[in-house]
């Protein structure tokens, strides 16, 4: 993989992750405040993302979709209404 590549997708995942991040952000102001302890967990993990993917690297990649997944699965969750108990 080129660097270009790899910034490229480093620069695409980053995206999706504050588009889903500022959604999940307004949804709780709104409202949902039983997912505040759930996104309590994200948001560390969310910062720690910003700061490795300075670096444009293999792990800094794989640090973005390990955060993808799981906040994906928490926006359906949100768009479902199926909330954790």
């Amino acid at each position: 993989m080129t660097t270009i590549d790899l910034n490229q997708k480093i620069t695409d995942a980053r995206a999706k992750i504050h588009s889903i991040a500022d959604e999940i952000r307004v949804r709780i102001h709104l409202g949902e405040m039983d997912l505040k302890d759930t996104w309590k967990a994200f948001e560390p993990k969310l910062l720690k993302m910003e700061e490795t993917a300075h670096q444009a690297s293999e792990d800094a990649l794989k640090s973005l979709h390990e955060l993808l997944a799981p906040l994906e699965a928490l926006a359906a969750k949100l768009k479902t209404g199926k909330l954790p108990s």
